[in-house]
């Protein structure tokens, strides 16, 4: 017999809704007893777990032998982890425990919160669909970064907060990637977008701005670089009034690598990165993308390792996390050397049109190898593991 310990922050309706999802997981699988719990033992809390780099943060701390406080929108999320053969195993020992705290900008981490010493916040609204700007996806982002704040500045017991960020927040999105060969992009450097341009970008009705970023793209980064200054905001605001928690950004290029969230159908909508990479295995006329965001990639074991070690290390500042360029070309031209005999289904592209290569893209200088020294994968090992990965979801019916 195993036993569960789940909690959650839920009234009324919401309550019993979440009650009937675990009768219900009780009744179909063979644990009799589903014990509903609040532990206060030290952990780490983590946001965004059922996300593409969150899953990944939380399977790291577990595989560092950490107690995780893992949070959730909604209830709907439990039994997907319940089910997950990489989650459930943590659950059932009671080292993963899973809070149901609402939306991100209303989200209640009290609970949550007990007995966590360290907070990783890898959760945000990447809705790049969005119309309105400011409620679509600024408000969404800096009240979520908000809440966050609001919880740890009532935990005494913190050491370290992480927050998630984006090369977006970072970069110059004012003009295209291919035209930035040889312009220097350090952990210093922010992209220069005010509200009031995304504010007239957005009135326009563009689909894309005057570089060729698409309106929603150039939305989301410009609230991931608001929400980013907020976090910094409270981080001087906590030190002022004697808070001694470390504050640490990491600032992710492309993330690439093999998906662990739980995944319903279809898989293609299951992440950006999952999306472009599996478009490649669609057939030979599948469209092959420019880099959606960067040229720039990072695994997401590495990028996760990368949140794990600034959470434990405890550094102030921020971080860029890129280990090398890469383009679809060069992975779909690599993809039939992988996987020979399946050849055919791989898209073509135009070979030998490598972006990476011709014109190239910026440089990045960061402290991140020298200060972290996580040992990055290369490209055709991401590749490679990914779409082992992806190929194993296909045959499960995803």
């Amino acid at each position: 017999m195993h036993t569960y310990n789940i909690s959650w922050q839920l009234t009324g309706s919401e309550d019993t809704a979440c009650t009937r999802i675990l009768a219900a997981y009780a009744i179909r699988s063979s644990h009799s007893t589903l014990q509903l719990s609040i532990y206060t033992m030290s952990a780490v809390l983590v946001t965004g777990i059922t996300g593409f780099l969150g899953a990944h943060v939380a399977h790291t701390f577990l595989q560092h032998s950490h107690p995780v406080h893992a949070t959730l929108r909604s209830p709907a999320k439990l039994v997907p982890l319940l089910q997950s053969p990489i989650f459930s195993p943590f659950i059932a020992s009671g080292q993963l425990k899973l809070f149901v705290v609402g939306d991100l900008e209303v989200a209640d981490y009290g609970e949550a919160m007990k007995g966590v010493e360290r907070v990783v916040h890898t959760a945000f609204k990447t809705d790049i669909t969005a119309t309105d700007f400011r409620k679509g996806l600024l408000d969404v982002g800096v009240d979520g970064m908000r809440r966050v704040f609001d919880a740890v500045d009532k935990s005494p017991e913190i050491k370290s907060v992480v927050i998630t960020s984006s090369m977006g927040a970072c970069n110059d999105i004012k003009t295209a990637w291919e035209k930035q060969a040889g312009t220097v992009v350090t952990d210093d450097t922010w992209n220069s977008y005010t509200l009031e341009e995304v504010d007239e970008l957005c009135a326009s009705k563009a689909p894309t701005n005057e570089a060729g970023w698409r309106t929603g793209m150039v939305m989301y980064m410009v609230a991931k670089k608001y929400a980013e200054l907020f976090a910094w905001e409270q981080y001087k605001a906590a030190q002022a009034r004697g808070k001694t928690w470390s504050l640490t950004a990491i600032i992710p290029t492309m993330i690439l690598g093999p998906p662990i969230q739980p995944i319903t159908p279809p898989l293609l909508m299951s992440s950006v990165s999952t999306m472009v990479m599996w478009l490649l295995a669609q057939g030979p006329e599948s469209q092959v993308f420019s880099p959606p965001a960067s040229i720039w990639f990072i695994d997401v074991r590495d990028c996760a390792e990368e949140h794990y070690r600034a959470a434990i290390k405890g550094k102030t500042g921020r971080y860029i996390s890129g280990s090398g360029i890469y383009d679809f070309q060069q992975i779909t031209e690599l993809l039939p050397t992988l996987y020979p005999d399946q050849a055919a289904r791989f898209a073509k592209g135009e070979p030998g049109q490598r972006l990476s290569l011709n014109p190239g893209s910026y440089r990045i200088e960061s402290k991140m190898r020298e200060e972290f020294g996580v040992e990055y994968r290369g490209l055709e090992t991401v590749v490679k593991d990914t779409f082992d990965r992806l190929f194993e979801l296909e045959k499960q019916g995803l």
